[in-house]
């Protein structure tokens, strides 16, 4: 008996010095695949990739993992998701939650990935495009290229959902689903020609099923969140953006996201039908025109709607009139409801003969000076960082060509941005150069 328990001790000891040796040699994730053939895909969003846990089925990484499994597609994917979660929080770029950047950095290296996937806040990319998207789609780029350079980075374009907020009068917008669809789909049409990343257009997708078939539900209760039939329908987009193909359709695939066979065939007939504006974006002076140029569908089959026709009109030919000071969501559509984006800037430019200098300190704190070139009707918003290439805190709406900024902490280095903005929708146009103030008062 002596003897025996002398064996257990020693079987004991040595599954724990192999524990160790595991744990100092970098043991694998729990989600690790070493498939030769397999494709590993890192989904980084928030609540629209991921709402609850994967087996209750509101999740896309769930319908993904079913989609390859029941085509023979041998993948690995890994979701990184928090509720309300944006692209400059995973970049590091907030003062709170320092963890989303240390997690997705920890996941980026876990893995040598074929696709990381990004999905920003729905409204982020058309009301803070300047403030918030572009610096924090910037920063992860980079990394995902330094750290895995044969990574395919995608954005996930999410879907639109009725959002109420206040313009630059204080005046109450109200955004329809369908609003926020077109002013969410222009941004990321922006995005790819700017960042030359490839869109997935989830968004566009939950429109035209809205349009063609309204029967079937894709958002929940909060008409925000989408159903099991919208998380089956965003993978759906992923698996035919990765693979050029659809998934086969076996009762392990739609039943789990509470569809019949037919009604998933008619969602993934949708997949690999766009049109693209093959100017996604325009600078007009009042009183100029230009013709808005769409690919993959005929002339005469599209309809043409400018989301703000006082600032800018389009005719049915697709003629596009600056007609005062603003920005305007041009949309082209076809009768299926296929959609293409352009943004048109009417007399709005990137703020010029920005300037910061300290007028005053205090014990603690310091005044700081902030004028620009004022373009008559124009409003600005001003923002400050600590670092030149960091986050940006709004500070200020300014109908004039300067501000003060009482807050700014004494003996510290500062930057200011300043970005004008149409008042009429309260979406940004171009930052200005980034202009330093130094403790001792020197530019």
């Amino acid at each position: 008996m002596k003897k025996s328990g002398t064996n257990k001790i020693a079987c004991l000891l040595c599954a724990f010095a192999l524990i160790i040796a595991v744990t100092a040699l970098g043991a694998r994730p729990a989600y690790a695949s070493d498939g030769e053939d397999c494709v590993k895909i890192l989904l980084v969003g928030n609540s629209l990739t991921k709402y609850g846990e994967h087996k209750k089925g509101r999740t896309v990484q769930s319908h993904l993992e079913r989609m390859a499994k029941a085509s023979g597609k041998d993948v690995l994917v890994k979701t990184i998701a928090h509720g309300g979660a944006r692209l400059k929080q995973y970049a590091g770029m907030t003062t709170s939650k320092k963890n989303y950047k240390d997690e997705f950095l920890d996941a980026l290296g876990a893995e040598d990935w074929d696709y990381v996937i990004l999905q920003e806040y729905s409204k982020t990319p058309y009301l803070e495009f300047e403030r918030d998207t572009l610096p924090g789609l910037k920063w992860l780029k980079k990394q995902i290229q330094k750290r895995r350079p044969k990574a395919t980075v995608l954005l996930y374009m999410p879907h639109g959902y009725p959002y109420r907020y206040k313009n630059e009068a204080g005046e109450k917008i109200l955004l329809s689903a369908y609003d926020m669809e077109c002013y969410t789909g222009a941004a990321h049409a922006r995005l790819r020609e700017q960042f030359g990343i490839d869109v997935i257009p989830v968004g566009e997708k939950f429109q035209r099923v809205s349009l063609l078939y309204p029967e079937m539900e894709l958002l929940g209760d909060d008409s925000w969140h989408p159903t099991k039939k919208g998380y089956f329908l965003a993978a759906g987009c992923i698996y035919y953006e990765i693979f050029g193909e659809t998934p086969k359709l076996k009762k392990s695939v739609y039943r789990k996201a509470g569809l019949t066979k037919k009604e998933a065939k008619t969602l993934m007939a949708l997949m690999g039908q766009e049109i693209e504006s093959l100017t996604v974006q325009k600078d007009l002076r009042v009183g100029e025109s230009f013709s808005v140029e769409i690919e993959g569908a005929d002339a005469a089959s599209l309809e043409y709607v400018s989301m703000s026709p006082q600032v800018a009109s389009v005719n049915r030919e697709g003629v596009v009139t600056a007609l005062q000071r603003g920005m305007a969501v041009i949309v082209a559509r076809t009768h299926d409801g296929q959609q293409a984006y352009c943004t048109v800037f009417v007399d709005m430019k990137k703020p010029s003969g920005v300037k910061a200098v300290i007028s005053k300190k205090y014990k603690k704190k310091m005044k700081v000076r902030i004028t620009w070139d004022y373009v008559e009707g124009s409003s600005y918003h001003v923002y400050r960082s600590s670092s030149k290439n960091g986050y940006y805190k709004f500070l200020a709406t300014v109908a004039g060509c300067e501000y003060t900024d009482r807050s700014a902490g004494k003996n510290k280095t500062w930057y200011y941005k300043v970005i004008e903005v149409d008042g009429e929708t309260a979406c940004e146009r171009r930052a200005s150069k980034a202009v330093k103030v130094v403790a001792n008062g020197k530019d």
